[in-house]
């Protein structure tokens, strides 16, 4: 099992290196990631993240412009930029409040906030979801959220940019 982990973790570092190409700021972020991937990451406001979706064939990064509330009033602003789409910079919104949705799915050409109800019907395409813990804000994979764990099957990887 534990050499299973072991080669997908290369085998999602590889593609993550493979999907990006060069331009400068970019450079410098993928030099400093950090070798270990993670199916959730607890994350800071204003601190720069990447995410690697094999079996969606998408990858970028994210930065948390903001991150307020408590469990159950959570609300964290992302700024997604990837290479290969015209969503550079496009912002986001996940919360855990009744005013926002938690999950954010990738459907082939777009991102787009979906409530739980359409995140359990379409877990396969599902990159973000927030998980209200109660110290930390955590993004985690559909595949360990527990609201959609069941019938994820997409796995996102997320990786802190040094």
């Amino acid at each position: 099992m534990k050499k299973i982990f072991n080669l997908a973790v290369v085998f999602a570092a590889m593609m993550t290196a493979f999907t990006f190409t060069s331009c400068s700021d970019e450079d410098k972020a993928e030099e400093q990631v950090q070798e270990q991937q993670l199916e959730q990451i607890a994350v800071l406001q204003g601190n720069t993240y990447g995410f690697s979706n094999a079996s969606l064939a998408k990858s970028g990064f994210f930065k948390v412009i903001s991150a307020t509330g408590t469990a159950g009033s959570k609300v964290v602003e992302i700024e997604i930029t990837t290479k290969k789409d015209d969503q550079k910079g496009e912002i986001f919104t996940l919360g855990d409040d009744a005013e926002h949705t938690s999950y954010l799915k990738w459907d082939g050409t777009k991102f787009e906030n979906v409530k739980q109800s359409e995140a359990e019907a379409n877990a396969d395409k599902i990159i973000f979801c927030l998980a209200s813990a109660e110290n930390n804000y955590v993004i985690t994979s559909a595949t360990v959220n527990n609201k959609v764990k069941a019938t994820g099957k997409a796995t996102t990887t997320y990786f802190s940019i040094k």
